[in-house]
C-alpha cells in the first residue's frame, strides 16, 4: 500500500513532468500565407515556386466584391473571380469577399440576413463551378465605420451562424484604427481577425509621408493597445503604387505597381524628397500623366516591413497565420523567400 508521503512525492514528480512537457511543446509557429487579389486565378511558375518555398498551405482568394446597385434597389456582386488554374494540390482556399461601405450604408438594417445568405450562396456557386472543395473558412473584408458598424456586425452574425451549421469558421479583416480604438469601433463577431499592418497614412494628402507603411504611425496604432479578445492573424504588405496629384496638389488617383526607379528624366524631376513632377505628358503603367502632375511612389522596403512586423509581434501573440498581400510574380522578384521567412519568424 502506497503511503501518503509517497503519493505526495509521486504527485510532485507528475506535476514537474507536465511542466517540463509544456516547456518543450510551445505553440506552433505561424504559417506563411498569401492573398490572391486578382479577378483571374492563374498561377505563374514563379508564384508556384514561392508557395512551395514558403511552405504555404492556404491561399486567401478574393472571390468577388459586394457593391451598391445604382440602377436597382439592393446590392450585387462584382468582378467575380475566374479560375483558369485549379487550387494547388494539398492547398486550402479561403474565399475572401470585399464589401463596399456604401453597400451597407444604403441597405435596410433588416436586410443583412438576406445579404449574408446571398454571399454564402454565391461562394458555394463559385466552388461548385470550379470544383473547389473542403474549405474551412470564409473571410469578410470591410472597412466599416460608425455608420455601418451595426449593419456589418449583423451581417457577420448571420454569416457565422450559417457557417457554424456547416462546420466552417468566419474571419474578418481588421484595420489598424479598428484595432486601436476597439472600444468605439467594436469587436467583430467572428472566430478570427486578420490585422492589416499597412495602409496606415492619409493616402489623399499631398506630401512625402508614405501612406502604405510608416513606422511612426504603426507605433501609434499598436503600442499600448489592450489584448484583443479575438485571435489575431497578421497581414503584411508586399505591394507598391504611385499616388498622383495634380499641379494644385489635389489627389488624382493611384498608379498600381509604380516604383521610384520609374521616375526618370526627361519626364520627371524630383522636386522634394519622394515627390516627382511630370515635366511632360506621359502614359505610365496605363495611366495618363499630365504635365505638372506630382507623383509620390510608395513601396515599403523589407527592412521597414520587418520593423512593423517586430512591433506587431511584441503585442500580438500566438498568431496562426502571417499573410502577405499579395501573391504576384513581379512583387516576389523584389522579396526573396528567405527574407519573407525571416519576417514570419519574428512571430514565433
Amino acid at each position: 500500500m502506497i503511503s501518503m508521503h509517497a503519493k505526495a512525492i509521486q504527485y510532485v514528480f507528475l506535476l514537474l513532468a507536465a511542466m517540463l512537457s509544456a516547456c518543450r511543446d510551445p505553440a506552433p509557429p505561424p504559417a506563411s500565407s498569401f492573398y490572391y487579389w486578382k479577378t483571374v486565378f492563374q498561377l505563374r511558375p514563379s508564384e508556384r515556386e514561392a508557395l512551395t518555398a514558403n511552405g504555404v498551405e492556404r491561399l486567401y482568394i478574393r472571390y468577388f466584391d459586394v457593391v451598391r446597385r445604382r440602377d436597382h434597389p439592393g446590392n450585387r456582386p462584382e468582378a467575380t473571380v475566374v479560375f483558369r488554374d485549379g487550387i494547388p494540390r494539398g492547398m486550402e482556399a479561403v474565399p475572401a469577399v470585399f464589401i463596399m461601405n456604401d453597400a451597407l450604408a444604403e441597405s435596410p438594417a433588416d436586410s443583412m440576413e438576406s445579404l449574408a445568405a446571398h454571399i454564402y450562396a454565391r461562394i458555394g456557386m463559385v466552388n461548385r463551378m470550379y470544383g473547389i472543395a473542403d474549405i474551412a473558412e470564409i473571410q469578410m473584408d470591410c472597412d466599416w465605420n460608425a455608420s455601418t458598424r451595426d449593419r456589418y456586425f449583423a451581417l457577420l452574425q448571420s454569416m457565422r451562424a450559417m457557417l457554424q451549421r456547416d462546420g466552417l469558421q468566419l474571419s474578418a479583416t481588421l484595420r489598424l484604427h479598428q484595432f486601436k480604438y476597439r472600444k468605439t469601433t467594436g469587436t467583430p463577431p467572428v472566430d478570427r481577425v486578420t490585422l492589416m499592418c499597412y495602409n496606415m497614412g492619409r493616402l489623399t494628402e499631398y506630401g512625402s509621408r508614405n501612406s502604405i507603411l510608416n513606422i511612426t504611425d504603426a507605433q501609434d496604432y499598436i503600442r499600448g493597445t489592450d489584448i484583443y479578445p479575438v485571435p489575431v492573424d497578421i497581414a503584411l504588405p508586399l505591394f507598391g503604387w504611385g499616388v498622383c496629384f495634380d499641379s494644385n496638389q489635389k489627389y488624382r488617383g493611384l498608379i498600381s505597381g509604380l516604383c521610384a526607379e520609374e521616375m526618370q528624366q526627361p519626364y520627371f524631376t524630383e522636386i522634394a524628397p519622394g515627390i516627382y513632377r511630370a515635366d511632360s505628358a506621359v502614359v505610365l503603367r496605363g495611366s495618363c500623366i499630365r504635365k505638372g502632375d506630382r507623383i509620390r511612389p510608395e513601396e515599403p522596403s523589407i527592412d521597414e516591413i520587418r520593423q512593423v512586423a517586430r512591433l506587431a509581434a511584441s503585442r500580438i501573440k500566438r498568431s496562426k497565420y502571417v499573410i502577405w498581400y499579395h501573391l504576384d510574380s513581379l512583387l516576389l522578384q523584389k522579396h526573396p523567400d528567405h527574407e519573407l521567412q525571416k519576417t514570419v519568424d519574428l512571430f514565433r
